[in-house]
């Protein structure tokens, strides 16, 4: 999100908004369906693929 109005303004944008389904951090988007401040895990997420095999991301083994 920090990085994506810096490159919509490089063709001289006249407005740039941003909009997020999950506010949880410190950037403010000028839109939001909900905000918490609980750690969200969406299903397609959880996983990553090592050595060839899915496995549950080590960062979020912890919060499960």
């Amino acid at each position: 999100m920090k990085l994506a109005p810096s490159e919509v303004r490089v063709p001289k944008a006249a407005e740039v908004r941003s909009a997020v389904a999950f506010k949880t951090g410190e950037h403010a988007p000028d839109f939001h369906a909900f905000e918490t401040d609980n750690y969200i895990i969406l299903p397609w997420d959880r996983e990553i693929i090592q050595g060839g095999e899915l496995v549950l991301r080590p960062d979020y083994a912890a919060r499960l």
